[in-house]
């Protein structure tokens, strides 16, 4: 490698970062080096030219990395760790792909990093969803998303076109996210999943949004922010791994889980049971 690019992956990056566990997996991905999965030259090329083509700030470098080293289901593993990485892309190219495929607003916030993945062990997740569905979105988060944080907020905090918020008079919106389900993903699945922070987007940006409504609650912007994992959809398959029942457990309704009153979320979490056709929801989020 050049010198220029040696500066900019050391000098300008490395060197930066607050912490030895923080340098030691940056400098474990420039060398291709996986945690329980060895040398892998996708990795080490695509943790390489993100940080040169693009010339990130250091910011967004560490908040790939903050996700990453994060033991979100407190078993003593991070995400680099629980599960097998495949190559990390920019949020602005995969905006660009997943916009031709799918339309509709960016998904991932501009500039980061985008992890894409495949699961090696069984994990949990959580779905924010509307009760005249199910859950079979491509969107997934950690429990810790939406614990303690009311309606507005968690629609804020996901950039959710809600209903709420949509002028019925020109466009419809995805749905009236109320209800939250726990997502299991079974060990068997080797599923693939992109991981990114979420991405805002503003009123007049996208015309179905009613203005005023944004304006009053939300000072015209949803901010985005929270970290998303993305299910992909699995090479030459249709199954789709929460069609059934058994693959999500309604757990209520947002309010009614984040009121000090009633069960917590954590309450209802740990009652989840997958393998049984009850769920601790009650109303119009029960099966």
């Amino acid at each position: 490698m050049s010198d220029s690019v040696q500066n900019r992956l050391w000098e300008e990056q490395f060197c930066q970062l607050p912490t030895d566990r923080y340098k030691d997996r940056y400098a474990d991905f420039i060398k291709g080096d996986e945690p329980g999965h060895g040398e892998d030259d996708d990795v080490a090329d695509t943790w390489r030219d993100t940080i040169i083509l693009t010339r990130y700030d250091h910011e967004n470098i560490e908040n790939t990395l903050d996700y990453l080293l994060r033991d979100e289901n407190d078993n003593g593993m991070s995400l680099a760790e629980e599960h097998d990485i495949q190559r990390f892309m920019t949020a602005q190219y995969t905006n660009d792909v997943e916009y031709t495929t799918y339309g509709g607003v960016d998904s991932h916030r501009e500039p980061g990093i985008v992890t894409e993945l495949t699961t090696d062990r069984a994990d949990q997740f959580v779905s924010v969803y509307d009760p005249d569905g199910c859950v079979t979105g491509r969107w997934i988060a950690r429990r810790a998303a939406v614990r303690g944080y009311d309606m507005e907020s968690i629609i804020n905090r996901f950039a959710l076109w809600n209903n709420s918020l949509v002028n019925q008079n020109v466009a419809s919106g995805w749905g009236d996210y109320e209800c939250v389900a726990k997502v299991y993903v079974r060990g068997s699945y080797d599923l693939p999943i992109r991981v990114s922070y979420v991405g805002g987007f503003q009123a007049d940006d996208y015309p179905g949004l009613d203005g005023d409504a944004v304006t009053a609650q939300y000072d015209g912007r949803l901010d985005g922010g929270v970290i998303q994992y993305e299910i992909l959809e699995r090479p030459s398959s249709s199954d789709w791994p929460f069609d059934s029942d058994a693959e999500w457990v309604p757990l209520g309704k947002v309010n009614e889980l984040n009121d000090d009153t009633g069960d917590t979320l954590d309450d209802r979490w740990d009652a989840a049971d997958p393998d049984s056709t009850a769920s601790p929801a009650t109303g119009e989020c029960a099966r």
